[in-house]
Parts: structure tokens; C-alpha cells; sequence
């Protein structure tokens, strides 16, 4: 029976068996903690939480600023592995940063950030790219939290791949230019096919895991497949990973840092 558990369960329950599917590194691991399902962060009494949005955050702030990528699509391989989430809370913790962050809602099956961020919109991605209005402006809600801009999608698609496949997905990232970084929400990777006409148009993506839940086997495919398009993968992100003690062995490189820059931020997110 251990012999058949061991050999036939290939979900995540190590880092070890990322790093034997795929070469991609593990550039965050959020902790398992109770928050509140909005924009808002992690509470300031939760260390461990806001810690591991701390390290996501700094890992991606040096590209971003260097400005070696700007459109980032965050994907997972199913559902139910908490992108929507780690999307929302990104961008807070972005924002505190002085970027100029806008969240692009690309779900266009079950679009969520609306309810995540608790924002009041009329209007949405898919009236856009169908062609019903022109006035993007219109349709992004400001200031949804403190330093971030949301494009909701409102209204569930019947053929999504055939909108992103319209040339106004290209005037769509045109409008982007004000910002300092965008954050696409898109559906579970291996679900449905939209997901790809997205990763040819962003300059990397971020792959959503969750422990316990993923398999090697999701992970693999879904890297493969991005690899395939010649799309960069920034690295992968673990959700719900196993709660452990805030020491210098958990995350080993930016341990050191994290504590030094707690002298001069008092609230790192």
C-alpha cells in the first residue's frame, strides 16, 4: 500500500518534485492563514503571511522596475488553486511600492477580481474585445485599493478564444502603457484553450500551484506547453504550502534581506 501511494499520488507535498519537472524556479510559497477574501493584505498580525507576499513582491519588483517586463499572466493548471486570490493580493502589496499597478480581469468563463476587490463596475474586458464599446477608459475602476486600477470582465463569454483572437487585444495592450505593471487573471491553463492566445501577448508568466492539490504531472504540461510558445516563465508560485517557523532556512537567499529591510519598513506590505 506506502509502495502504491508513493509511486501513484503525484501531488505536490515537496518543492523536490518541482524542481524534477521543470527547470522553472519557485519564486514564492504562500503560507496556509485565514484572511479576508478582498483586496486587502494579510493581517499585520499574520508574519507569515505577509512575509511570503513580502518575497513574491521584492522577486518581482527588480524586473519590473528594471523594466524587463511589465505584462505578467498569472495561470495555474486547474482550479481551485488560488491565482484569483494571489493576483488580488499582489497587486496591494505592488501598489505600497509606488507602482502604478492595473488588474486585468482575462477570466472570461467565472471572473472574479470585481468581488475580490469589492469594486462597483458597469462595464468589462469582453464588451471591449466583442466590439460593443470603445471607451476603455471607461470601463477601468480606479483606485480599488490604494495604487491599483482594475479592468473588470463582467459577463461570462461563450467562445472566448475567438475574442482573444480579434485584433483588438492588440489595441488593448496599447493602453497599457501608463502603467508600471499588469497583472492578467486568466483561466485554470489546462481547461481551456483562451489561455494561450494570452501567453503569446505578455512578457512572462506565473504559474499558480497548490500543495497538496497539483500534480507533477499539471505542472510539467503546463510549462511545456508555455515553453512551446516561447513564453518566459518567471517561476512558479506554491499556495497553501505546509505552515513553517519565520527563519533564514525557510527562504534561504532572502531571508537576510527581509529582516535588514524591516529596519527601514516598518510595513513591508
Amino acid at each position: 500500500m506506502a509502495f502504491l501511494v508513493d509511486n501513484l499520488d503525484t501531488r505536490i507535498f515537496s518543492f523536490d518534485q518541482i524542481e524534477h519537472v521543470t527547470s522553472a524556479p519557485v519564486i514564492g510559497s504562500i503560507s496556509k492563514f485565514h484572511y479576508s477574501q478582498t483586496g486587502e493584505l494579510p493581517d499585520k498580525k499574520d508574519l507569515k503571511a505577509r512575509r511570503d507576499y513580502w518575497i513574491l513582491r521584492a522577486r518581482l519588483q527588480k524586473l519590473i522596475e528594471d523594466g524587463a517586463i511589465r505584462n505578467i499572466m498569472l495561470t495555474s493548471p486547474n482550479r481551485l488553486e488560488g491565482k484569483s486570490t494571489i493576483v488580488c493580493k499582489l497587486a496591494s502589496g505592488l501598489a505600497r511600492y509606488h507602482l502604478k499597478v492595473l488588474v486585468v480581469d482575462a477570466d472570461l468563463h467565472q471572473p472574479k477580481q470585481h468581488i475580490l476587490f469589492n469594486a462597483v463596475c458597469e462595464h468589462g474586458l469582453s464588451e471591449f474585445l466583442n466590439g460593443e464599446s470603445d471607451d476603455l477608459k471607461s470601463m477601468i475602476c480606479k483606485n480599488v485599493v490604494p495604487g491599483v486600477d482594475l479592468l473588470p470582465n463582467l459577463v461570462e463569454c461563450d467562445d472566448p478564444t475567438e475574442l482573444l483572437q480579434s485584433s483588438r487585444l492588440k489595441t488593448l495592450f496599447e493602453s497599457f502603457e501608463k502603467y508600471d505593471v499588469v497583472l492578467f487573471d486568466t483561466p485554470a491553463f489546462l481547461a481551456v484553450p483562451d489561455v494561450l492566445e494570452l501567453a503569446k501577448n505578455v512578457e512572462g508568466v506565473i504559474v499558480v500551484t497548490r500543495w497538496g492539490y497539483t500534480t507533477s504531472g499539471d505542472i510539467q504540461s503546463v510549462c511545456d506547453h508555455l515553453e512551446s510558445l516561447d513564453t518566459k516563465i518567471l517561476g512558479l508560485v506554491v499556495n497553501q504550502s505546509p505552515s513553517r517557523k519565520v527563519t533564514d532556512s525557510y527562504y534561504p537567499k532572502t531571508g537576510r534581506s527581509y529582516r535588514q529591510s524591516k529596519k527601514t519598513v516598518a510595513d513591508p506590505l
